[in-house]
C-alpha cells in the first residue's frame, strides 16, 4: 500500500516522538530500537529502525569532518559505520523529540542530546534506504510497518 507523504509523516512522528534509543545492532546495516516509556494504546511500544541507506550526524559536511578526523582510518569500507556505531553508543538514553520526513525520502531524527541523525531515502545499494516496524516476537503476524524504498517511496502496512 503506498500512503501520501503527508499520511507517512504523521506516521513516523506518532511512532517515533517521545521513545527512547534503547539499543542497536549491526549484521550488513544498522537496526535501531526505540521504546515508548509510556504506552499508549494506539502506538507500538517498540520500534525497530533499520538503516539500510547512507546517514550522518549533523550536517553531511560535519560528518564527513568528523570521520576524518578519527585517530584510526575506516578500513574496509567507504562508509562510515564505526563512526555511526560510536556516535549511535553515546545516544543510548536519549529521547526523541522531533522527526521530520521528507518527499525525498530523507528521515531526520532529532534527540534531547541536541544530536541530529538524518537517513537518506535515496540510495542504490539496496531495495530499501529506511524500514520503520513493530516486532513480529512482540506484534506477531500484525506488525505494522513503513518502508521508504531505495527511489524515496514509501509502503505501509
Amino acid at each position: 500500500m503506498i500512503n501520501s507523504i503527508s499520511n507517512i509523516r504523521h506516521r513516523v512522528k506518532e511512532w517515533l516522538l517521545g521513545t527512547v534509543l534503547v539499543a542497536f545492532d549491526y549484521s550488513a546495516g544498522f537496526r535501531l530500537r526505540f521504546e515508548h516509556t509510556n504506552v499508549e494504546k494506539d502506538k507500538p511500544n517498540v520500534i525497530h529502525l533499520e538503516i539500510k541507506s547512507g546517514c550522518y550526524f549533523g550536517k553531511d559536511e560535519q560528518w564527513s569532518d568528523f570521520i576524518e578526523s578519527l585517530p584510526l582510518k575506516i578500513r574496509r569500507s567507504e562508509k562510515g559505520d564505526p563512526a555511526l556505531a560510536y556516535r549511535l553508543m553515546l545516544l543510548i538514553g536519549a529521547s526523541v523529540c522531533g522527526v521530520d520526513v521528507r518527499e525525498d525520502g530523507n528521515l531526520t531524527i532529532e534527540t534531547t542530546d541536541k544530536e541530529t541523525l538524518t537517513i537518506q531515502g535515496r540510495d542504490d545499494v539496496w531495495d530499501e534506504s529506511w524500514i520503520m516496524s513493530e516486532p513480529k516476537e512482540i506484534s506477531g503476524n500484525k506488525a505494522k510497518f513503513i518502508i521508504c524504498d531505495s527511489k524515496g517511496n514509501f509502503f505501509s502496512g
